[in-house]
């Protein structure tokens, strides 16, 4: 058998290297497979790559992230004024006057489900194409469209020289009259809506032309008709309003009437309705304002001629409303009698209410004092000031008064004039000379009540018209009187004078006080000095008297409370009066040495001379 032939090195058979290349082909596909998996598997709960949302980069971002971007892009946009153009003239539009808001969670579902509809292929496919372009998602936006409305109607009323006119009724010089309904221009708001919501999501804002239409009004002329009929109903006669406590009443001519009679077309054109413009009758009430409203009016202490105290009620202010009065106009203008009801509106509160003054407590009379005076000194101008100064003063319980601080300084400017008063002994005309009446007067009806007396000074001298010990003096700053209200009700002070008295009357509730006043018998008892007055004109044994001068004496004052229960207090205090100087005019030849007026010259000596016969 013949032995095989060896084959050959180069005989052997070449491998198929064509069986790799599917597996070549493959590989990109495996890893963009691969790819696309991982990237949906990381972003399960988050916007996908390449995804913007009005310009706006969200890759990568959850809801809530998203969310408040787009919030925050909404505040933005809605910062920034759009200008529309109409009808060659440009005009501002402020997008939160129209309601301008984003969809923030529409428009974060919608980001979300980008890339993620359909079949896997065709999410596969949208994926590739994000390596080119990424996908814009726009933005859920909304306008509120009544007030998109109102707005491009006010911008046609300023920008349209021809608005299309309804028709209506006017008033016109004997009566109404119909005002036909005439064609004009205005915006087509229809189509200008999508024209501003694309505009409001741009951030660089270009003016943007509105389109404008031709339009035709629908009005019923049966309806025109019927309007004027009841205009003139309306205007047929006068119209009265009275108000409801029948104090105030405002009348209206036909031809006031007419002045303010507007006409409004409803949008189907069916019917007319008639109204009394509101800024119309307010031009008309601007004279009769003062006349039908009323400040407010605080509640006051009223005491009656048996000293009886009531409250007068507070009572809050009222005003009148333009709108109100232009309703209750049409109201009685088609009512049989044309008379309505004049609404007035309630106003300021008053500052002190009913039930806060009879909270006070203030019940009757606790006490009073008097102290008469010569007529028409000018003294006597300086006692009723300071008297209206304080009268009606309410003083509330455990409030602490100094008169001194309550009424200021004594100046002309405050109503003071000059007369005399004491100053250092000696009695000068100053501003304000001659309070120290009113002052014992006022001490006496604090000291009679019971109240807390802190602070007060009798005069240096007597005073034969104030009560010994109990009366004071008052200058500014010191003396004072200061006093404290005790008692659980308000004190409430009335000053009343004529030209020749000034009574102190203090109404209140001291809680029953028993007041006895006291006084001891005077002692230290002092002659007044003599002052000798040079007058050359007196023979040496002439005198005359130029001021009479007085004693001086001390005196215990004092004061016995007896409180309800039986409790007492009994007050004592020691009360001095200087003397007052004598002064006497004399011959020179009387002044003794060292004293002021001495000239040395000798009084002459009687001769010694014989007796009279008794006989």
């Amino acid at each position: 058998m013949p032995e095989p032939t060896p084959v050959g090195q180069d005989e052997l058979p070449r491998p198929r290297r064509w069986r790799w290349w599917p597996l070549v082909l493959a590989l990109p596909f495996v890893v963009l497979t691969a790819w696309f998996v991982a990237a949906r598997v990381g972003a399960r709960d988050q916007v996908l790559a390449g995804v913007h949302v009005a310009g706006l980069p969200a890759s990568g971002d959850d809801a809530q992230r998203l969310a408040a971007r787009l919030a925050s892009l909404e505040t933005e946009l809605a910062s920034v004024p759009l200008m529309v153009r109409v009808a060659g003239r440009d005009f501002p539009l402020d997008p939160r006057e129209i309601g301008f808001a984003v969809d923030e969670e529409a428009s974060v579902r919608r980001a979300l489900a980008e890339g993620r509809g359909g079949s896997v292929v065709a999410q596969f496919a949208w994926w590739l194409r994000r390596f080119g372009a990424p996908a814009e998602v726009e933005l859920d936006l909304r306008v509120d469209e009544v007030e998109l409305r109102r707005a491009l109607d006010a911008i046609g009323e300023r920008a349209l020289s021809t608005p299309p006119f309804s028709g209506g009724i006017a008033h016109r010089g004997g009566g109404p009259v119909i005002d036909p309904p005439r064609d004009g221009d205005a915006l087509d708001v229809a189509r200008s809506t999508p024209l501003l919501l694309a505009a409001l999501v741009r951030s660089e804002r270009e003016p943007i032309e509105l389109p404008l239409l031709k339009r035709q009004p629908t009005t019923e002329p049966s309806a025109l008709d019927h309007a004027l009929s009841e205009a003139r109903r309306l205007l047929a006669a006068n119209v009265e309003l009275t108000s409801e406590d029948g104090e105030v009443t405002l009348s209206a001519t036909p031809a006031e009437l007419g002045a303010a009679l507007r006409s409004v077309v409803t949008p189907d054109g069916r019917r007319v309705d008639l109204h009394f413009d509101p800024t119309a009758i307010a031009a008309w009430l601007a004279s009769e304002k003062q006349r039908l409203e009323a400040p407010p009016r605080s509640a006051e202490f009223v005491i009656d001629a048996q000293e009886r105290v009531s409250v007068l009620p507070s009572r809050p202010g009222t005003r009148i409303s333009a709108e109100r009065v232009a309703e209750a106009l049409l109201l009685a203008a088609h009512s049989t009698g044309r008379h309505g009801v004049l609404p007035r509106l309630t106003g300021a509160e008053p500052e002190v209410t009913t039930d806060e003054l009879l909270a006070r407590g203030v019940t009757g009379l606790v006490s009073r004092f008097t102290t008469h005076h010569p007529c028409c000194q000018p003294r006597v101008k300086n006692i009723h000031r300071i008297a209206d100064m304080l009268d009606g003063l309410l003083v509330l319980p455990g409030e602490i008064v100094s008169v001194n601080a309550t009424i200021g300084p004594r100046t002309v400017k405050n109503g003071f004039v000059e007369a005399p008063t004491i100053e250092e002994g000696e009695m000068v005309d100053s501003l304000g000379g001659g309070v120290s009446q009113f002052a014992t007067t006022f001490f006496n009806a604090l000291f009679y009540g019971g109240y807390d007396i802190i602070e007060r000074q009798p005069h240096s001298f007597y005073f034969a018209r104030y009560p010994m010990g109990h009366e004071a003096t008052l200058s500014w700053p010191k003396p004072d009187i200061i006093f404290r209200n005790d008692t659980a009700a308000a004190m409430l002070i009335r000053c009343v004078y004529t030209e020749t008295s000034i009574s102190v009357k203090i109404y209140g509730n001291n809680g029953g006080r028993k007041v006895r006043a006291t006084r001891g018998a005077q002692f230290d008892v002092t002659r007044p000095p003599v002052e000798l007055l040079p007058n050359p004109d007196l023979s040496p044994d002439e005198e005359k008297v130029k001021e009479s001068g007085q004693i001086g004496w001390s005196v215990f004052v004092g004061r016995e409370l007896t409180f309800p229960g039986g409790a007492k207090k009994d007050e004592k205090r020691k009360v001095v009066y200087k003397p007052r100087v004598r002064r006497v005019e004399v011959h020179p030849c009387r002044i003794p040495a060292g004293e002021p007026g001495h000239t040395g010259e000798k009084c002459p000596v009687p001769e010694a001379g014989t007796g009279e016969d008794g006989g």
